[in-house]
Formats: C-alpha cells, structure tokens, sequence
C-alpha cells in the first residue's frame, strides 16, 4: 500500500493526493494530520493510521510538512520512503506561519502558536541505512527558500530539482516509487 503524507495547511483530501494515485493508478491511502497540533499527537496518529491500513507492504509518500513527517515514520517504522521539498528544520522553516492560517482542504482558520511550533524536533530524524529513502528538493524551491542546501546536508543523496514547492506532475518519480514499493512485497498490479 502507498501512503500519501499532506504538506501543512492542508488535509487528507489535498489535490497532490489525488494527483499521485491519478498517476499511479493504484489506491493511496491518504494519512491525516493537524498542522494545529503538537508534533508527538501527530506523530502517534500518524503511525497508528499506517499500523491499521498497513499490509506490511508500504511506501511512504510525502511533500512539504508531509515530507518531515514521511521521513520521520521511514526511520521510526521502517518503511520506504519518497519526499518532496521535504521541511527538514521544522521550528526554522515552520516559524513563517506562526500566527493565523487557514488549511487549504477544509477552510478552517486557526492560529500556529509557538508551543506548536516548539514540539516539534529542531531537525529531521537521521535516516540511518535501514531502508531506502529518495528526497527530492528544488533549488527553485519559493515556499522553503534555501531548502536544498538544508535537505543536501542531512540526505547528500538527494536529487536536486527546480521544479516550484507544489509538484504539479509525478509521472517523473513514479518509477521510483513503484520500486520501492517492490522493496518489501510485490507491486499490486502483479500477478504474484
């Protein structure tokens, strides 16, 4: 199963969602969480929801806040993962939306407080050699300005981009998501 990580301000229901299971042909299971809430309760919905819908099978997507968070769950569960302009610093690159904001899916206004921001890790967690991870990050990136020498210090690995934040099209990476897919169990569309 593919699990689709939203980016913050956002929801389960985030066109970038619906864009990659329109590409990839399969289902992806959208992952929920609130950018109004503290890290550790995102964090333990997060890996409950993949535990329910998990075959064992599964391959991490995400973008953005979705990234951080994608990469978070690969190293805690360790589960393939694919980011996209992933935040890597959260309490300096979240602290742009500190104040009022309102999600993109549901309309809902809310305010990021500094004890919001402060629960999160300073960065990402080291992805360690466990299981295969891809990062993409945009050198054009115009949300996370200077994000790809940030992300390039912690995956040096990463392929460099310059496409902007939003990923209007993954027929480019779908190959590698299928692959890693195929990682741990057997790609849906085969006859295994």
């Amino acid at each position: 199963m593919i699990f689709y990580v939203h980016g913050f301000n956002s929801g389960a229901g985030s066109s970038s969602g619906r864009l990659l299971a329109r590409q990839l042909g399969v289902e992806v299971h959208p992952l929920e969480y609130s950018s109004d809430g503290m890290f550790a309760d995102n964090f333990e919905s997060l890996k409950q929801q993949v535990n329910t819908h998990g075959d064992g099978f599964d391959v991490l997507v995400g973008t953005s806040m979705g990234g951080f968070y994608a990469l978070m769950l690969s190293q805690a569960m360790l589960t393939p993962c694919v980011a996209f302009n992933p935040v890597v610093e959260p309490r300096r690159q979240l602290r742009q939306f500190l104040g009022r904001n309102v999600n993109f899916v549901t309309q809902k206004a809310y305010d990021f407080t500094e004890g919001m921001l402060d629960s999160y890790p300073e960065r990402v967690a080291d992805p360690g050699n466990n299981v295969p991870v891809q990062v993409y990050v945009s050198e054009t990136d115009e949300l996370l300005q200077g994000n790809a020498e940030l992300v390039r210090a912690i995956f040096p690995d990463c392929t460099v981009t310059r496409t902007s934040h939003r990923i209007g099209d993954f027929s480019p990476y779908l190959a590698t998501i299928r692959s890693f897919e195929n990682f741990l169990g057997v790609h849906p569309d085969s006859n295994d």
